[in-house]
C-alpha cells in the first residue's frame, strides 16, 4: 500500500535521480524557498487531499517545477520556461511510460493529462517555471485483517522476506503454500513475452513438485496479466485450456486443502466458469468447482457454485453467487475452500463457503496428481473470465479431520 510518506519519497527519488533537478521540497506553496537560486531547478510537492476508496487511495496534489534567473532578460525567461516544462514532461513519462527512475515495485498511476500553468514572478530573484495539479492512485490494501491490533488477538499476519507470523495458531500453516497478488508480487513473477509464466509462493512446504504456479502461456491468446489497481491476476480465457497449475509429489496423503479467492467473474455465452480442479494424470478422475452460466441449458446450475466429478456426470449444486452487478456475474470477491480426502480416507470432498460446509461430493479413489486454477477439465469448453487474488494449498498427514481449522483459514483468506 502506498502511504503519504511513500508518495513524498517517490517524488523525492525522482528529483534525486533526474540530472536537471537540483533540489526537492514539499508542503504548502508558501514553503517554497525562492531565495536559494543555486539550488534551482526545484521540484516542489504539495499534497492537497486524499480520497480513500475500497480498492484504491487517491492523492491529490499540486506540483511545481521552478528555476531562477539573475535578471528579467527575455531570453533567460524563455529558456527557463522551456527547460522546466520539459522536466514536467519527464515526470509524466515516468508515471505512464517508463517507470525507469523509480523501482517498478511502487504501484502508482495518475491522471494522464497534465494541465500546466506558467509561473513568471518577480521576487527577490526572478522565478520561472510551471505548476500543475494531478492525482495519483495507489492500491489500498487496508482491510479489517490489517488493523494493527495486538498480536495476542491473532487477527493479522505479517510477511517480510521469509519471516512469517501466523494469523492464528493452527497446524495447517506448517505445510502451507500461499500465492497472493498483493504488492510484493511484481518481483516474484516470471514472464514469457508479455504473458505470466510462473507465480512464486510466499510460504512453502515440500509436498508439491515446485514452489510456483505455472501457466500454459503458449496456448493463451491473451496471457494472464497482473492488474495493479485490482491487485489480481487477470484471467481472459475463453474456450480451450487456460490455467495455472501445480503437481503433487506424494499422491497418497490423508487430506488436501485448497482455498481460492476470485472477483470480477464474467461468463461467456452458455459456458460455465471454471474455477478449480484436482485430478489424476489423465484427468479422468477427480473433482472440479465451477459456476453455472447465466444462460446454461441446465437451468438448475445457473449462477450457482457447483462441485462435480471430472466429467460432470455427478453435480452438487450450491447457492446463487450473483451480487447484482450488471457487468459481471459477481463483482465482489468470492472465497471458497475444498477439503479433499486422499487415497487413505473416504475420497469425500467438502466445499467450504461463508464459514460452513456447503457441498460434498464423493470421487473415485485415485492418485490425485495435479491441481489447477482455470479451465483444464474434460472437453475444455468452459470459460475462465475473472481476477484471481489468492490461492492456498495445504496437506495433513494423519487420519484426523481438521475441517474446523480449515474453515478458519478460508475465513482469514476471505477477509485479509
Amino acid at each position: 500500500m502506498i502511504t503519504y510518506n511513500g508518495i513524498i519519497s517517490y517524488f523525492k527519488e525522482f528529483a534525486d535521480k533526474h540530472l536537471q533537478i537540483n533540489s526537492f521540497s514539499e508542503g504548502t506553496a508558501d514553503k517554497i524557498d525562492l531565495d536559494k537560486i543555486n539550488q534551482y531547478p526545484l521540484l516542489h510537492l504539495d499534497i492537497t487531499g486524499t480520497d480513500i476508496q475500497h480498492q484504491t487511495i487517491i492523492y491529490n496534489m499540486d506540483v511545481y517545477v521552478l528555476t531562477g534567473a539573475n535578471n528579467q532578460d527575455d531570453k533567460q525567461r524563455i529558456t527557463a520556461l522551456s527547460e522546466t516544462l520539459m522536466i514536467l514532461q519527464d515526470l509524466r513519462a515516468e508515471f505512464f511510460d517508463g517507470r525507469l527512475v523509480v523501482p517498478k515495485l511502487i504501484l502508482l498511476s495518475g491522471s494522464e493529462e497534465l494541465s500546466c500553468t506558467p509561473i513568471q514572478e518577480d521576487f527577490k530573484n526572478s522565478v520561472y517555471g510551471w505548476s500543475t495539479s494531478m492525482s495519483v492512485t495507489g492500491v489500498n490494501e487496508a482491510t479489517r485483517c490489517t488493523i494493527p491490533y495486538p498480536l495476542s488477538t491473532n487477527l493479522i499476519e505479517q510477511w517480510e522476506g521469509r519471516k512469517w507470523i501466523k494469523p492464528f495458531e493452527t497446524d495447517i500453516f506448517d505445510s502451507f503454500y500461499w500465492w497472493s497478488a498483493n504488492d510484493w508480487v511484481q518481483s516474484n513473477l516470471t514472464y514469457v513475452g508479455t504473458k505470466i509464466h510462473t507465480i512464486g509462493d510466499i510460504k512453502h512446504s515440500n509436498w508439491l513438485s515446485a514452489l510456483n504456479l505455472t501457466s500454459n502461456h503458449s496456448a493463451q491468446t491473451t496471457g494472464i496479466q497482473y492488474n495493479e489497481e485490482n491487485q489480481a491476476f487477470r484471467f481472459s480465457g475463453v474456450g480451450g485450456q487456460y490455467y495455472l497449475l501445480a503437481s503433487i509429489n506424494t499422491t497418497t496423503e490423508r487430506y488436501y486443502h485448497f482455498a481460492v479467492k476470485v472477483k470480477n467473474i464474467k461468463s461467456q455465452d452458455a459456458k460455465n466458469t471454471a474455477l478449480f480442479s484436482i485430478f489424476n494424470l489423465d484427468t479422468t478422475e477427480g473433482i472440479k468447482v465451477f459456476i453455472g452460466s447465466p444462460t446454461s441449458s441446465t437451468t438448475a446450475i445457473r449462477n450457482r457454485i457447483c462441485l462435480s466429478n471430472a466429467d460432470e456426470s455427478s453435480i452438487s449444486i450450491g447457492e446463487d453467487i450473483t451480487d447484482g452487478s450488471g457487468e459481471y456475474i459477481r463483482e465482489e470477491s468470492l472465497t471458497f475452500g475444498l477439503q479433499v480426502g486422499g487415497d487413505d480416507v473416504s475420497s469425500v470432498v467438502k466445499l467450504i463457503l461463508d464459514g460452513r460446509v456447503l457441498l460434498t461430493q464423493t470421487i473415485a479413489t485415485a492418485e490425485l496428481k495435479i491441481f489447477l486454477i482455470g479451465n483444464g477439465g474434460d472437453g475444455n469448453t468452459d470459460t475462465c473470465l475473472y481476477d484471481l487474488q489468492e490461492v492456498v494449498a495445504h496437506k495433513i498427514q494423519g487420519m484426523a479431520d481438521h475441517i474446523d481449522e480449515f474453515i478458519n483459514v478460508v475465513d482469514w483468506l476471505k477477509y485479509r
